[in-house]
């Protein structure tokens, strides 16, 4: 009976010993199953943190090229005005009406070459000049430095380019400077009086 007794002892221990085996696996796979859970969670983030990251490294690289891009232009605009005076002379020296000797001949032949080289050299970085002569005047374009009193070109026309204008982009560089027509008061009162008659 002992004997019986022992072994249902040791049946019962062996039966509890199972059942706390069974619970701590539980246990241990409700764990990892926890901890597989957070770190899925951490990869998550991490992954949200790296992605947030690159945006904000990317975004900075954007505005610093767009910074780098505004100063070559401005640069490259403060570089075309310190030319145009350059131009301005080349051109003076161009239209001057000079007696054409012999020895002056070939020297401003080849300052019309030089001229028309920079001019197509300005034309190549997106600079072109404005301004032609009976275009209406237009303030934002245009300067008055003179006025003509004329019947030939209508009101407020341009009758001659004093200073050529430049465009660098699509932007103002210089403004055009212009000689613009007023009609010529005695010639419109002849034309009143002889249409009175």
């Amino acid at each position: 009976m002992k004997q019986h007794e022992n072994k249902k002892n040791e049946e019962k221990i062996l039966q509890k010993q199972e059942k706390s085996k069974e619970k701590n696996k539980k246990n241990e796979i409700k764990t990892l199953q926890n901890l597989n859970e957070y770190f899925l969670k951490l990869e998550k983030k991490i992954i949200n943190i790296k992605m947030r990251t690159q945006a904000k490294i990317e975004n900075i690289e954007k505005e610093k090229n767009k910074k780098i891009e505004k100063i070559k232009y401005e640069n490259k605009k403060k570089f075309f005005k310190k030319i145009l005076p350059i131009i301005d002379i080349l051109e003076k020296i161009c239209n001057k009406k000079y007696k054409l000797q012999k020895k002056n001949f070939s020297c401003i032949e080849g300052i019309k070459l030089i001229y028309k080289s920079f001019l197509n050299n300005l034309n190549k970085c997106d600079i072109f000049f404005y301004g032609e002569k009976n275009t209406q005047y237009n303030p934002n374009i245009h300067k008055i430095i003179s006025y003509k009193k004329t019947d030939q070109v209508k009101k407020n026309h341009i009758t001659s380019i004093i200073k050529k204008g430049y465009l660098f982009n699509k932007e103002i560089l210089r403004i055009s400077e212009v000689e613009v027509a007023h009609p010529n008061k005695s010639s419109n009162n002849e034309k009143n009086n002889s249409t009175k008659q």
